[in-house]
C-alpha cells in the first residue's frame, strides 16, 4: 500500500488527512547556517512513534498505515459511527481525531524502522488518548539539538542514504560530535511535485 493509498484508506474509514508545511511544526530556533546545513534547538515535543521492518519504502507504508490509524480514531476514546444519514448515537464517548501535523519522520537501524508522527502542542501524555493498537507507543522527547540538511525532489532507498553521508561527512569536516542514528525527515503528502517537496536529513549533537 502507498502513502496515498493509506490516507484514502483513512478516509474511507471516516478520518481526514490534512497535510501542510506549516502546520504544527515542531518549535526550534536555527543556531546557525553554513553550506545548505544548520545547526537547531528543537524544544521538547511528544511523538506516536511505531518499529516495523522491512525496506525503506515498506517501512513507510506500514509505519504510516499504523500511526495514520492511531490519528484517524483508532484510540480508546472513539466511537465507531456507520456511514449512513441519519446516525444518532446516546450514552457514548464521541470520536477523538488528531490533526496530521508534520514533519514525518523515520529513523532505521539494523533493519528496523521507527516512525514517528509529531503530536499537536496542545496535549500532553496524560491527556493524548490511548492507542487502540499495542505497536503505537506514545513518547516525550526532550529538548535537543541537530545538524540538520533539506532538500527537495523524489527519493529512493540509495538517494536517501546518499543524503545521510553527506550529513555524516560535514558532521565530521565541522568536528561535531553527533549521536544516535540519521533521522529523515518528510514533510509533505506523496502527490506533492517533486522540485516543491521539502525532506530533511538530521542527527542529533553533543552539546
Amino acid at each position: 500500500m502507498t502513502l496515498i493509498a493509506a490516507a484514502l484508506a483513512a478516509l474511507a474509514a471516516g478520518g481526514y488527512v490534512h497535510f501542510t508545511t506549516t502546520y504544527n511544526e515542531p518549535a526550534f530556533a536555527v543556531v546557525s547556517q553554513d553550506k545548505g546545513f544548520e545547526v537547531r534547538d528543537y524544544a521538547p515535543t511528544l511523538v506516536a512513534q511505531t518499529t516495523v521492518t522491512g525496506g525503506e519504502r515498506e517501512g513507510m507504508n506500514e509505519g504510516f498505515r499504523i500511526l495514520a490509524g492511531y490519528i484517524f480514531g483508532g484510540n480508546q476514546s472513539s466511537t465507531k459511527i456507520p456511514m449512513t444519514s441519519p446516525v444518532a448515537t446516546e450514552n457514548k464517548i464521541p470520536s477523538e481525531e488528531i490533526p496530521m501535523t508534520s514533519p514525518v519522520a523515520t529513523q532505521t537501524k539494523n533493519g528496523r524502522m521507527t516512525m514517528q508522527f509529531f503530536m499537536p502542542p496542545n496535549y500532553t501524555l496524560e491527556t493524548l488518548p490511548k492507542p487502540n493498537d499495542d505497536r503505537v507507543e506514545l513518547k516525550e522527547i526532550p529538548a535537543r539539538t541537530f545538524l540538520v540538511y533539506r532538500f527537495s525532489g523524489s527519493w529512493d532507498e540509495q538517494g536517501l542514504e546518499n543524503k545521510r553521508e553527506t550529513l555524516r561527512e560535514f558532521a565530521a569536516e565541522k568536528n561535531l560530535k553527533t549521536k544516535g542514528d540519521v533521522i529523515t525527515a518528510f514533510y509533505n503528502p506523496p502527490m506533492t511535485l517533486p522540485f516543491m517537496r521539502r525532506n530533511e536529513v538530521m542527527i542529533e549533537l553533543v552539546k
